[in-house]
This record gives structure tokens, sequence and C-alpha cells, in this order.
């Protein structure tokens, strides 16, 4: 059952450009540090659950690849076709309103399809369309939390993106998520926060929050 384990949330990073697709969800919340992702288990292990151990030597060849890969978000500028017309979300001659740092208007997430088994990646597709100031002290932080079928937070991962958003514009990312082999079929949340903090800030202030749902499906029983 989800919830009976615990994920612990590495970071690194790895970004694949591609199209976003849509998922309904709540409009308007220095750079990343990109570490090799050692292990799945130290990425997001699920304890004290039974594993789930029939992916034999598929299972073994992922995780061998997960020890060099990247999984921290790197958002990068949309692309543009060249003859493509000015992005209407965006309004930088029009000035942000007296003591605001950031605006968010568009914050959306989806997943490359919504079933996952253990031991393969879940694509966590973003967008950001942002108005922000260029004071030196505006920190923009990311915050992922991951929660089980019953409700339960399973863990919090935090990223600073301030570098990777430095100007105002539309952006996108695509976030791998690794499921390790132990994880228990069931449906899990993502709840993700756009925050904003300058130095004049008592404390952060959420631009933006979005969340999505997928499913961890059990592997199918061997051939016989």
């Amino acid at each position: 059952m989800p919830g009976c384990g615990k994920f612990n949330h590495y970071h690194s990073n790895r970004a694949v450009p591609s199209n976003l697709k849509k998922m309904t969800g709540p409009q308007p919340p220095r750079s990343s540090r990109m570490l090799p992702a050692m292990a799945v288990g130290t990425m997001l292990t699920l304890a004290g659950c039974a594993g789930l151990d029939m992916f034999g030597d598929e299972c073994s060849r992922y995780e061998s690849r997960t020890k060099s890969a990247r999984y921290n978000t790197l958002y990068k500028p949309a692309p543009k076709a060249a003859d493509a017309k000015p992005d209407t979300r965006v309004k930088p001659e029009r000035p942000l309103p007296k003591g605001v740092a950031a605006q968010v208007t568009v914050y959306k997430m989806a997943f490359d399809g919504d079933k996952i088994k253990p031991c393969s990646d879940l694509s966590i597709r973003k967008e950001i369309v942002l108005r922000r100031t260029a004071q030196p002290d505006l920190q923009l932080r990311e915050i992922r939390e991951f929660y089980a079928q019953n409700g339960a937070l399973i863990t919090t991962n935090s990223e600073d993106i301030s570098e990777q958003i430095a100007v105002s514009g539309v952006y996108q990312a695509v976030t791998p998520l690794p499921i390790p082999r132990s994880a228990p079929p069931g449906k899990y949340r993502i709840v993700s926060r756009l925050m904003v903090e300058t130095k004049a800030m008592k404390k952060p202030l959420q631009l933006a929050k979005v969340e999505g749902i997928f499913y961890v499906v059990p592997p199918p029983p061997p051939a016989r």
C-alpha cells in the first residue's frame, strides 16, 4: 500500500526539450546543482515495504544506468519558430505593480503518461510564464511535495531556479523522476509550488501552485 514506505528524494539534472502537454491545474507559485544519481535507492527509496523483484535483469540494467544520470530540474526558454508571433501571455512593456517582485500567469505540469512501472523514469513536464524584476536579491525556488494515496507526505524537494529564470518570459522543463524497484503499486500525487523571496520580504511568497497524479503499476507476471 502506498504510504507504508518513505521517499528519500535526491537532486540531479537532465533536460529534454519537448512540447508541453496540458494538464488541468491551478494557474497563478542560483543555478541547480547537478549531482550524479549514485543509486536509485538514494534518490527515492520506499522503505518498510516488500520489494518488487519481478524484473530481474531489466531492473538491474536500469539501476546501473541511473548511476550516471542527472535528475535536477533545468528550465529553458520555450523554443520559438522563426516566424512565430510574440507570446501574448508575456507583456514586459507593462510594469509590475509597486512592491511586486514577480508575477506568474501560467504554471502547468503534466506527465508523459499517468501510469508507470518500477525501474523506469516518470517524465514531469512543466511550463512557467513569468514576469519579474531585475533586482539581484530576488530568489525563485520550486518546491515539490510527494504524497501517498492515503494523503501522507512522503518527501519534499526544493530547488533554486533563480538563475534559470533570470528575465521575464516563457520557460519549459522536463524533470525525470526515477521509480525504484521497491516502489509499491498505488496512486501518488505531486504538488509543485513556485516561491519568491527578496531581502525585503519577511518570508517567501507563493507565486503559483499546480498538482498532478500518477500511478505506479505492478510489473506483469513473468512469462511461463
